[in-house]
Order: structure tokens, then C-alpha cells, then sequence
């Protein structure tokens, strides 16, 4: 489907120059959804402009298979046509046969009084919501989606862990969305220090990341490194002092560590709606920055570019969180 062999995917040219990422060797097959994560800045957009033929290899080569019919959704784009509605959009995709757009409409949340809509008239999620549909309903075989959920809510990212767990296709997929990822992707290419890492899983990537936070963390105390090990000069699991534990104790200790539990799923809870009012306050800035006329105050402008900074901060301060009290 596809292979890419490069030294390194740069910016810019000449001394202006700035290598991303280093001594790419990656083939993606049919079939395959791949997520490509990693932190901001680290060049997923780049190498996904790359791959779709947006940017130019200086050397290397970026090969797509016989019959790769490919679609980009990017983050700013604006391929549909403001005067169509919905219904419109959708309906030469299905055969001009209504009932079938309707009911790929409804799939993706449009109510019957939302199909007459025009594409102007949407607002920014229901906007993705259309793109992303007519993606998947086209005729393109290989899907590059980059960061796709910026401007849903819960249940249109829902809508689209579906649609994208039923394509048959072929799918390369940025995102920061944990669900999504967890729901979609077969395998993930990971950007770190300017290095592109193949997880066979989504799960072999949380455990890679989950390793790397760990590192430099002072040594275990407990026999063997293990958390919750014997510790050290404790006696051994089958003398006296261990057999003769009350019943009381060993209660308490559950009832503790029920406690504990219960507290961490609270916390994860409270972390997962911040996250998602952080990613709605993202696509609401997103759509005024994608405006025409938002740039006609220029300071006004200015500082909306600087909210969008801090809300993208504050995310992924979040997921980092979410993380840590996931392990």
C-alpha cells in the first residue's frame, strides 16, 4: 500500500533546514490502520504532507502500491462546497439514492432538519463530522487523518470509531484522542527524539511510554524490583510471622486497596471530561481561526493564536496525567 525510505523528512531548505525525523524505513500495508503519534512539533503533519505528496523527499523515496486511490483530511481543510447542504454532499456518493445519504447521515448525528443545512451554515464539528463522512463513503481506498476529532464532541468521536472500525480500507491516523486510537488502530508509528518506532499494538505503545516515564525513578526497595514485593529483610512468605497475619489485617488491606481503586477511577473520570471540554475549547478556536474575518483585528487575532497555545498546553498536561493514573 505504502513504503517510505528516507535519511530524514526536513522543513525548510538550506541552512533554514531542520531535520524532524531521521532514517525512516516504513512499509504500511493493505488494510492496516496505523496511528502516528507523538508530541507536538516532533513532524506527524509533515510526514503525513509527505506521504500525500504535499512536501517532496530531498532524498529518498515515497512509493504508494497499484490502485492507492488516497484522501487527506488536514486540519485546515476546506475541500467541501459552501453552497451544497449536507444531503447534497453526500447524495453522489450513494447514487443520488436519498435513503441510503440520509442513513449515512444519521450515522454521523445529522437530524433530518440538519441534511438541508448548507455547507456554510455548519458549524465546526458538524463540518468535520460531513468531511469525514465523505471520505469514508468515496472512493478512496487509503485514508491520512490528521488530527480528526479537533472539533467533535464524545459522541461524534464515538460515530467515528465506528466508521472507521467497519472501513475496509487502508488508514493513517493522527490524533491525540486516546479512545480513538484505542478503538481503531492495528499498530502505531511513534516520533521520538526525532526517531520513527513501530509498536505492533496500540497496548505495546502505552507500555513503551509508560516504560520511558519510569526511567530514573529511584531504584525498588522490595526483593526483586517488584512493586508490592516482599521488602527487603521482611520475613519470607512461608515463616511463622506470615502465617500467623490476623484476618483483620489482611481485610483492612483490601478494603484499602478497594478505596484506592475507587479514588483512581474518580480521577480518571474527572481527567476525561476536563479533557474533552479542553478538545471542544480547541475546535471552537480552531473554527474562529479558520475564519476569513477573524484576522481583521489583528491583536484580537493574535491572542486568540495565544489561547489556542495554552489550551493545547493544558491538554496535554492532561492526557500526561491521565496516563499516570492509568498505570
Amino acid at each position: 500500500m505504502l513504503e517510505l525510505k528516507t535519511p530524514a523528512v526536513s522543513v525548510g531548505s538550506g541552512e533554514s533546514g531542520r531535520t524532524l525525523v531521521r532514517r525512516i524505513d516504513v512499509v504500511i500495508e493493505r488494510g492496516e490502520k496505523v496511528a502516528l503519534l507523538g508530541p507536538n512539533g516532533s513532524g506527524k503533519t509533515t510526514l503525513a504532507e509527505t506521504i500525500v505528496g504535499l512536501r517532496t523527499l530531498a532524498e529518498g523515496v515515497a512509493y504508494l502500491g497499484h490502485n492507492v486511490r488516497l484522501a487527506y483530511f488536514s486540519q485546515q481543510g476546506r475541500e467541501l462546497d459552501e453552497t451544497a447542504t449536507a444531503l447534497e454532499s453526500v447524495l453522489p456518493l450513494t447514487g443520488h439514492d436519498e435513503q441510503v445519504a440520509r442513513g449515512l447521515l444519521g450515522r454521523f448525528l445529522f437530524t433530518a432538519d440538519e441534511v438541508h443545512k448548507t455547507v456554510a451554515q455548519l458549524s465546526g464539528g458538524e463540518r468535520s463530522r460531513l468531511r469525514l463522512l465523505t471520505l469514508l463513503t468515496g472512493d478512496a481506498n487509503f485514508l491520512v487523518l490528521d488530527e480528526p476529532t479537533n472539533h467533535l464532541d464524545v459522541d461524534s468521536v464515538e460515530a467515528l470509531a465506528a466508521a472507521l472500525a467497519d472501513y475496509t480500507g487502508t488508514v493513517l491516523l493522527i490524533t491525540h484522542d486516546r479512545h480513538l486510537i484505542d478503538s481503531v488502530a492495528t499498530r502505531v508509528l511513534e516520533i521520538h527524539d526525532s526517531r520513527l518506532i513501530n509498536h505492533l499494538s496500540a497496548e505495546r505503545y502505552w507500555e513503551a511510554r509508560a516504560a520511558r516515564r519510569e526511567e530514573g525513578a529511584a531504584p525498588d526497595t522490595t526483593v526483586g524490583g517488584a512493586a508490592g514485593g516482599t521488602p527487603a529483610g521482611a520475613p519470607a512468605s512461608g515463616s511463622a510471622t506470615t502465617r500467623g497475619a490476623p484476618a483483620a489485617a489482611s481485610a483492612t488491606r483490601s478494603r484499602d486497596a478497594a478505596e484506592q481503586v475507587r479514588r483512581r477511577r474518580a480521577r480518571q473520570r474527572a481527567l476525561e471530561a476536563d479533557i474533552l471540554r479542553t478538545e471542544k475549547q480547541l475546535g471552537e478556536i480552531d473554527a474562529r481561526l479558520a475564519d476569513p474575518h477573524t484576522y481583521d483585528d489583528r491583536t484580537a487575532a493574535a491572542a486568540l493564536a495565544g489561547e489556542r497555545q495554552r489550551a493545547e498546553t493544558r491538554l496535554e498536561e492532561l492526557y500526561g496525567t491521565w496516563d499516570e493514573t492509568a498505570e
